[in-house]
């Protein structure tokens, strides 16, 4: 299920979309996307979207979702993104971005952000993360974990680094993961980018989320919506996504070699903050 929205300095922020990187902590490295899903409204008893027990049928469409992503090679995600910004009077604004993912399974990953004026590039070669600022000319380095998916768990964990779409590496590793849901319906049909998809709704304690996943025998999840209800004013992440299947990615995609004038610092970890 989707990862729970974060928080930063005085903003309280929806989505999977903060990059706090020690120094190269810089405010939304953002999500957002817009208005092109189009749901056809429900009809009958589904018209008064009242969130039932769990429906088996959703459990059912994401473990075929994820077996789909397991199987691939390699993908490519163009994603355009929206995270609201909840400010301290209560205002909510909108902050627009890019996430560009490619990735070579199981151990090689190029994550490209970019929201307003902030740019953020991610390089995973297997063995090294790197996390880069272009514009301000650092880089962070560290030795890390074998696979995608326990790369972006230690992230997470020890390096506050919270990728946007992270969970599409681990969505489908078991149906036990889907435990947290505690409400699902399907909303009904929907176009997502010119394609057919089946819209689904999910709740859990702290979270509502959607997801549209596309129809046929490519079951890929074309938009995602994420509301943090723990939170009062209830922020909203959204993501537009556009696939490219087992695309060919080569070795220097995922290679990183810092330019004249370029300043290595070091990952603020978890271990450093509980020291202090």
């Amino acid at each position: 299920m989707p990862n729970p929205p974060g928080r930063t300095g005085p903003l309280r922020k929806a989505g999977l979309c903060v990059l706090a990187v020690g120094a190269l902590a810089a405010g939304a490295m953002a999500v957002a996307g817009p208005a092109e899903a189009q749901t056809r409204p429900p009809r009958g008893a589904e018209a008064r979207l009242i969130t039932p027990a769990v429906d088996p049928a959703s459990i059912a469409a994401l473990s075929r979702m994820g077996e789909y992503l397991r199987s691939l090679k390699a993908f490519e995600i163009n994603a355009t993104t929206l995270v609201e910004v909840v400010l301290d009077n209560d205002q909510k604004i909108g902050i627009v971005g890019t996430a560009r993912y490619r990735a070579r399974l199981p151990d090689r990953l190029r994550v490209d952000l970019a929201a307003g004026s902030h740019q953020r590039e991610i390089v995973y070669d297997g063995k090294t993360l790197m996390v880069i600022a272009p514009r301000e000319h650092y880089y962070a380095q560290v030795d890390t974990r074998p696979t995608i998916k326990e790369m972006l768990e230690e992230a997470a964990r020890r390096l506050g680094v919270d990728m946007p779409l992270a969970d599409l590496f681990a969505w489908g590793a078991s149906d036990a993961q889907w435990n947290a849901v505690r409400g699902s319906f399907r909303v009904g049909e929907a176009i997502v980018g010119g394609a057919p998809c089946e819209h689904w709704a999910f709740r859990e304690r702290d979270q509502d989320w959607e997801l549209c996943i596309r129809t046929g025998d490519q079951p890929l999840p074309l938009r995602i919506a994420i509301v943090r209800t723990r939170d009062p004013a209830r922020p909203r992440f959204e993501a537009i996504l556009t696939w490219t299947v087992n695309p060919d990615l080569g070795d220097g995609l995922f290679a990183y070699a810092p330019g004249a004038g370029t300043t290595r610092i070091e990952f603020l970890t978890s271990d450093m903050t509980g020291a202090r």
